[in-house]
């Protein structure tokens, strides 16, 4: 072996966020859903008019603060909105809180009668 050569290569990968749900993991619980685990949707009720994935509670993003009591503590939280980013909003604030809580990253585009895709 040559000077300052070596035999290993560096394999760079990013990690996954803190508190990230990938989107298989998200369908599972859609089709499994536990009893105690609760998914938020964290729109905008306008952006609910045009649809909501069934069995989810809607508390607008800058919302979440006040109606804090009507998320359960005791049970696991699943967060979403249409792009991610106020998701990981409400995860930081729950999970400061105590929350057992996960946030879906990506976008969603959800129909009227709440079927949906995933984009990215």
């Amino acid at each position: 072996m040559e000077k300052g050569k070596t035999n290993s290569v560096a394999k760079l990968e990013p990690s996954p966020k803190k508190g990230v749900i990938a989107a298989p993991d998200f369908l599972n619980i859609l089709t499994n859903r536990p009893s105690s685990t609760l998914l938020l949707d964290v729109r905008s009720e306008e952006e609910a008019e045009a649809g909501i994935i069934p069995q989810s509670l809607l508390i607008p993003a800058d919302k979440v603060l006040e109606r804090l009591s009507e998320i359960p503590s005791d049970g696991d939280i699943v967060v979403y909105c249409r792009s991610g980013l106020r998701a990981e909003m409400v995860y930081s604030l729950l999970e400061e809180r105590g929350y057992s809580v996960r946030y879906l990253p990506s976008t969603l585009d959800i129909k009227k009668d709440g079927s949906f895709t995933i984009i990215n």
